[in-house]
């Protein structure tokens, strides 16, 4: 075993060499929407869960991540996602309970040009019924909550009082200790050349250090999914 240092202490990692013959879920991705995914699998009782990553843990997009935290988005799924996301930042001890993401929840404002106040209003509406808080703010309102904002062009925006931002490695970091303090192995260095299947159904994982058997697989790869997914004739 390795151990890999990120900012909430020690995460445990396992060398490609020590790759297992079988895993009830692999998650491929050890950025944070794969590390998450696979903590809460173990937190629901799964008990044989592995995660691998290509390289580092966060050295994909979460690692570059702007690091916002809020549920202000164009579409009723991605805010319903993200409100939920929120809760886990807000209550990181009780939800996960290792390490901490730094969730700084200084609000977030969300500008537009005037003549898309009419999307704004409507995206706020959506955000609304959905019980995120968020609302509507005029310039005069705006000048309040920021002083030095420029706000010559704008006429309302939109103003979540409990948004903010995280550390993203932090964050990553946290859910791998979690995760692997729920038994999860997570392999770093380990690069997953192809999703196996056999009469229509997923078998493995093919990598440079052998194959793992499984049923069920996640790809968490980001950016890099295509080339797993292109392999099964899936084009996103």
């Amino acid at each position: 075993m390795t151990t890999g240092r990120g900012p909430n202490g020690s995460t445990p990692t396992h060398p490609a060499r020590d790759l297992p013959k079988s895993a009830e879920v692999v998650v491929i991705g050890g950025g944070v929407n794969g590390l998450s995914t696979a903590f809460q699998l173990a937190k629901r009782g799964v008990r044989d869960v592995v995660v691998l990553e290509r390289r580092q843990l966060g050295s994909g997009a979460s690692g570059k991540s702007g690091a916002l935290v809020r549920c202000h988005y164009a579409n009723v799924p991605e805010s319903r996602l993200t409100h939920e996301s929120v809760q886990i930042f807000r209550h990181w001890d009780d939800e996960v309970g290792a390490g901490s993401p730094g969730f700084a929840p200084i609000g977030f404002i969300q500008v537009v040009a005037p003549e898309y106040e009419a999307q704004l209003r409507a995206n706020v509406a959506d955000q609304q019924a959905l019980g995120v808080d968020t609302r509507i703010v005029d310039r005069d309102e705006l000048r309040e909550i920021e002083p030095h904002l420029n706000i010559d062009d704008l006429t309302y925006a939109a103003y979540e009082p409990g948004s903010g931002y995280a550390d993203p490695n932090a964050t990553v970091q946290g859910f791998a200790r979690a995760a692997h303090d729920r038994g999860v192995r997570i392999f770093t260095d380990t690069r997953a050349t192809r999703v196996l299947t056999g009469n229509g159904r997923v078998t493995g994982v093919e990598t440079p250090a052998g194959s793992i058997a499984t049923d069920r697989v996640l790809i968490a790869a980001g950016s890099w999914a295509d080339q797993l997914l292109n392999l099964l004739g899936i084009t996103l």
